[in-house]
């Protein structure tokens, strides 16, 4: 390097150590101004806090007697002519006091009014009179709070620390005691407090007086008295501070003497209003200054002689390693060649030399490595990514013992975090290795370049970081990293981590094989077994060392077609993959079933080496398919085939009797009143029935008939191959023949019957839905015709069927439609035929059926489910109509409403009959709910419940059509019934035949003595009504007093017959 590089290297580092030296001084400095100004601050605070302490305490003693406050409060009642006497008497009450408020340094003592008027003061009474002319702040201030104010405040004769307090009479403002020091007093006092310095207070010049700058000079005059010499010429050796003072804040100032140094500190004074007043000076011998300078100026030698002595050193040192640059850099050519990463580490571990395949595969750049620590840089954890210290690395290990070391379990860690796999290898150095002679000069241990490197070493400490950034500024300094007798070591790696892949993914692939739940066979190409797996042995009970060398066909059940192994090879022959499922037989011989996938393993050249297979057992699976197959097609609790199967079956039996020109017959079976069973005993108890009534079904099943379950408690046989309908017929016959022995369930004895309608392909049908669809309504027919019947299939029926349908259609559609009215048939008193009440009756006019007559809509409401709505719009128009004619002065008016079984059953009844009347505001005595006794066949604990709830209600409940069905005393006795109605049939041919009244005599008795009321329905001739009023009957009803009609026409009637009356 020219010698001008080197003297500019020096004065640039001296300079910039040079002012880091003064940087420090300067600092040093503040801090010292900063404890003087904290000095100086703490001493005025102090001396002031004890000048006012001391007017408090006189202040306090003076108004303790309470004599002045009430001098003064007669003094504010007093004109300003008249107060003489007052002032007098105040004086002679000060008096005493003058002394001692002398003494303390107490010049001014003045009492003010209230008003502001100065009243008395005791250094000057000839102006006690006066009022101040010097806006006092502090004054106003005490006067406007009534709270006491200590401030310095200037007034027209003096500048001093005053203490300004109210004076109160009976809690009323009176005036103020006004106490001052003089301000000049206060550097006495500082200087008695502090004795290590002096103090003044100073004010400033004037800006025509400074040339228009801010300097300090005394304080105005009466303030005190000028200045000593000493100050005076302190002031003038400072100089311009207008810049500081005009900051307003506390600062400190050093001067130089020829004696000592001093510390000349400056603090503001500012008064009440917060001007500044003036300032006091503080002036202090410091010794430290010295000390500092001194620090400053050896610090600056010795660094200047250590930086020239090190820039001397570098430049031997650079010089003597030029020889051998050219040969280092061939070496680090050869070096940089290589695939594989190299590094060379010194005997502490640091890396001192690494070529640029070491770079690239570490991601740092060459100053990043050089002098790091290799281990805490990129080998800090172990192959399998754990942690590691430098005691248990082994390549570290390795190297303190100065041996050779390999290993491919090492793992570095690149610089941005991820991990690679290496193989290391690691080999010691010596210091004649011609390695580690061409990238490091190694001059002998006593010539200058040996001593020169040591000399350098020891005096950078041995810190690498700093030799390479010397490095970077006079050039490759690699060699500086080694040590003078080096015990380094050589480091070559190489990253595999694809070996490491492709090792891990045949462990993977090997691991998997074994493990995996399928099994695994490989044989050569002509299928001889060189391989299984542990599933193979678990799936088929023979062991590894049975089946190797043997063919995979011992596996074989037989229960294969020979066709699909031809198939399988063919494929596999051709070079593509096999698959399909296999039912083979195990060792101990028990059948399973496999879905396998064949597969031929090619070589290079294409040619098939090995068979793959592999093989799941689906043994299980078929099962849960087999299980599904029977469960999608047969009924879980009577194992029949079900709906969908019946109909699979049906269609064949079709397509085959179109063949063979035979005839199908068809059997829907409904059981009768099999509803009662499961409302009365139970959902277990039906199933249970529903069972045995399959067993018995299937026991007169002829062979190759299909005898299944559609739902619920209908059945279906098919009766394929039939000779004529009279077979059919006979297989019906023989069902209810089973069916007539009652069944015996959970010990019970039940019986059962079943309607039956038949049709036969193809005389009723031609298609399975057809055949089905009229075989239905066949059995609805068997139903109508009374139950346990059989019914055969014809024209008519498709056509009631089809009106049904259309009725049903347009019944779900009515009650929205409004298509529903209710009409009212009187209800008449039999004594004097008046009409107290009307039963409502349901009437539909349908737009597309025309009107409806009730006999058939209201049975399919009932089968529907529809009677529930319809219903409870019913009882609400009813009940509505009947309380608007009472509002209407019809008097008691009664409303009969008929209610259905469903009604019961399909909600809470008795809630909406409740719901209804209060809703209407109309008695439950004025409603008669009408029951039929098929209600009291299918009689359910919640049918009890709910006739009880209405009949506590209050609501009356009439038996409809007693005596026409299954009638029993029981009812009467055993359900809360009101009346009996006795149907039109028994009064119908009394006038023709005047027996026939006897059963309507003895029911009407009979109510009678149960004390029930009695309705005779169908009164429609004189002599009918003549027979119910001679048997006492309560109320009539009947066309003779009128069909049923509209609410107009009731009224109407009601009307007429009122007048007629």
């Amino acid at each position: 390097m020219p010698m001008k590089r080197w003297v500019l290297a020096f004065l640039i580092l001296e300079l910039f150590v040079s002012c880091v030296l003064f940087l420090q001084f300067r600092e040093e400095r503040q801090r010292l101004f900063a404890a003087h100004v904290d000095r100086t601050l703490l001493a005025w605070e102090a001396a002031r806090e004890s000048r006012l302490d001391l007017q408090r305490i006189i202040q306090g003693a003076l108004l303790a007697d309470g004599r002045i406050a009430s001098l003064l409060s007669q003094a504010l009642a007093t004109p300003a002519d008249r107060r003489a006497p007052l002032r007098t008497a105040l004086a002679d009450r000060f008096a005493p006091s003058r002394p001692a408020l002398l003494a303390h340094g107490i010049t001014m003592t003045q009492v003010l009014l209230a008003d502001g008027a100065t009243f008395f003061r005791l250094n000057n009474p000839q102006r006690s009179n006066a009022v101040e002319p010097i806006p006092r702040p502090a004054l106003r201030e005490v006067l406007a709070s009534a709270r006491p104010v200590a401030a310095v405040e200037t007034t027209s004769r003096a500048t001093a620390l005053r203490l300004i307090s109210p004076v109160f009479h009976d809690a009323r403002l009176v005036g103020v005691l006004e106490t001052a020091v003089p301000l000049a007093e206060m550097p006495a006092l500082l200087d008695h407090l502090d004795k290590t310095r002096r103090h003044s207070l100073l004010g400033p010049l004037p800006a025509g007086e400074s040339g228009g700058r801010l300097a300090l000079a005394p304080l105005p005059p009466g303030a005190g008295a000028a200045p000593d010499p000493e100050t005076a010429r302190l002031v003038a050796a400072l100089g311009d501070l207008g810049q500081p003072l005009a900051d307003g804040h506390p600062f400190a100032r050093s001067l130089a003497g020829a004696d000592a140094d001093r510390v000349i500190t400056i603090v503001p004074i500012s008064d009440y209003s917060g001007e500044s007043h003036g300032y006091l000076m503080a002036n202090a011998v410091e010794p430290a200054l010295e000390t500092i300078r001194r620090s400053l100026i050896i610090s600056a030698t010795v660094t200047a002689f250590l930086l020239l002595a090190a820039l001397l050193l570098l430049a031997q040192l650079v010089n003597s390693r030029r020889a051998l640059l050219r040969e280092r850099e061939d070496m680090r050519a050869i070096t940089d060649t290589m695939g594989e990463g190299l590094y060379i580490l010194d005997n502490e571990g640091l890396i001192a030399f690494v070529n640029r395949s070491a770079e690239t595969m570490l991601g740092y750049s060459r100053e990043d490595l050089l002098g790091a620590k290799a281990h805490s840089l990129f080998h800090s954890h172990d192959g399998d990514g754990r942690p590691q210290d430098a005691d248990a690395c082994a390549i570290l290990r390795a190297m303190r013992e100065r041996r050779h070391f390999t290993s491919s379990d090492e793992a570095f860690i690149r610089s941005n975090g991820t991990r690679f796999p290496v193989e290391v290898r690691c080999a010691p150095l010596t210091a004649d290795d011609p390695l580690l002679k061409a990238l490091a000069h190694q001059a002998p241990p006593g010539g200058p370049g040996g001593r020169l490197a040591a000399r350098l070493r020891a005096a950078m400490g041995n810190r690498p970081r700093l030799s390479v950034a010397l490095s970077r500024l006079f050039g490759h300094a690699d060699a500086l990293l080694l040590p003078t007798n080096p015990r380094a070591s050589v480091i070559t790696f190489v990253d595999i981590t694809e070996r490491k892949a492709s090792e891990a993914a045949l462990r993977k692939l090997s691991r998997a094989v074994e493990q995996s739940p399928a099994s695994v066979i490989i044989t050569d190409a002509r299928g001889t077994i060189e391989y299984v797996n542990p599933q193979f042995e678990k799936s088929t009970g023979y062991r590894s060392w049975e089946v190797i060398g043997a063919n995979p066909r011992i596996l074989k059940s037989g229960h294969i077609a020979e066709a699909t192994y031809a198939e399988m090879w063919k494929t596999l022959n051709e070079g593509r993959e096999w698959r399909g499922e296999l039912h083979n037989r195990r060792k101990d011989g028990t059948l399973y079933w496999e879905y396998a996938s064949l597969s031929p393993v090619k070589d290079r050249r294409g040619r098939t080496t090995h068979l793959l297979a592999v093989k799941e057992d689906i043994t299980a699976r078929k099962e849960t398919e087999n299980r599904l197959i029977r469960q999608a097609n047969f009924d879980e609790l009577t194992d029949l085939p079900n709906r969908s199967l019946c109909y699979s079956r049906l269609k064949e039996a079709i397509v085959e009797a179109e063949a063979t020109a035979s005839i199908v017959g068809v059997l829907f079976i409904d059981l009768d009143h099999f509803k009662n069973v499961n409302d009365s005993l139970g959902h277990a108890v039906g199933d249970k029935l529903l069972t045995a009534v399959a067993q018995r079904l299937r026991e007169v099943a002829r062979p190759g008939d299909t005898l299944s379950r559609q739902g619920g408690d209908e059945f279906l046989m098919l009766l394929p191959d039939l000779n004529g309908s009279e077979a059919g017929h006979g297989v019906a016959q023989a069902i209810l023949t089973a069916l007539a022995p009652p069944f015996s369930i959970d010990g019970r004895e039940i019986y059962m019957a079943a309607s039956i309608g038949i049709t036969f392909f193809p005389r009723d049908g031609r298609s399975a839905a057809e055949l089905l669809r009229n075989a239905d309504s066949a059995m609805y027919t068997a139903k109508e015709s009374g139950r346990n019947a059989i019914c055969f299939f014809s024209p008519e029926m498709e056509i009631r069927a089809a009106q049904r349908l259309a009725i049903e259609g347009a019944l779900r559609q009515a009650l929205a439609h409004e298509e529903l009215r209710v009409a009212y048939q009187p209800l008449v008193r039999t004594s004097d035929a008046r009409p107290i009440g009307a039963e409502a009756l349901l009437r539909w006019t349908s737009p597309t059926l025309g009107e409806v007559s009730p006999t058939e809509f209201i049975k399919v409401a009932e089968e529907t489910g529809l009677i529930v709505p319809i219903g409870a719009w019913v009882l609400d128009q009813a009940v509505a109509e009947a309380a608007r004619l009472r509002a209407e002065g019809y008097g008691a008016f009664q409303i009969a409403v008929n209610v259905s079984v469903r009604q019961f059953r399909g909600g809470d009844l008795a809630g909406l009959v409740s719901d209804t009347l209060k809703r209407h505001d109309f008695p439950a005595a004025g409603l008669e709910l009408e029951l039929t006794e098929s209600l009291l066949l299918d009689v359910t604990p919640a049918i009890t419940t709910t006739l009880q709830s209405l009949s506590a209600l209050g609501v009356r409940l009439s038996l409809d059509d007693f005596g026409t069905g299954y009638s029993a005393l029981s009812y009467l006795k055993t359900f809360p019934f009101d009346i009996l109605k006795v149907d039109r049939s028994f009064i119908r041919d009394i006038s023709s035949a005047p027996d026939s009244g006897a059963l309507a005599r003895a029911i009407i008795a009979m109510a009678r003595g149960l004390g029930l009321a009695t309705i005779v329905e169908g009164v429609e001739t004189e002599e009918q009504c003549a027979f119910a009023r001679a048997e006492d009957c309560d109320i009539m009803q009947g066309f003779l007093f009128g069909k049923a009609m509209t609410p107009a026409d009731l009224r109407r009637m009601l009307d007429e017959k009122a007048a007629a009356e």
